[in-house]
């Protein structure tokens, strides 16, 4: 866990550099997949890690991005639509439950 620890807190563009250089250097090695696989994993893991301790607890990203949204009615409707044309799109089938249904319904 120390060697994903390194990772918390480090600015984007070092972690570019450094996945960059490595890659570099790892030109041609037929490993270099998995180790670019663990370098990101190792670093999503690290990035996670820091934002948890940061929020105690809880990622300091997800709260603030809590806190940003606001999804209006016509804001939802226009996302359920896409929805439901992207599944019509595929010939898949668009279920609406009766709960959602009512809800959506005008009682005045």
């Amino acid at each position: 866990m120390g060697q994903v620890i390194i990772w918390a807190g480090v600015a984007p563009a070092v972690v570019a550099g450094v996945a960059a250089l490595l890659g570099a250097r790892l030109a041609g090695n037929p490993r270099l997949p998995a180790v670019a696989a663990a370098l990101a994993v190792a670093l999503a893991h690290g990035l996670i890690v820091d934002q948890c301790r940061r929020g105690h607890g809880y990622p300091v990203a997800l709260m603030e991005a809590h806190e940003q949204a606001a999804v209006t009615g016509s804001d939802r409707r226009y996302f359920v639509d896409l929805v439901e044309r992207a599944l019509q799109g595929r010939d898949l089938p668009v279920y609406t439950s009766e709960k959602a249904r009512s809800k959506r319904m005008r009682w005045l």
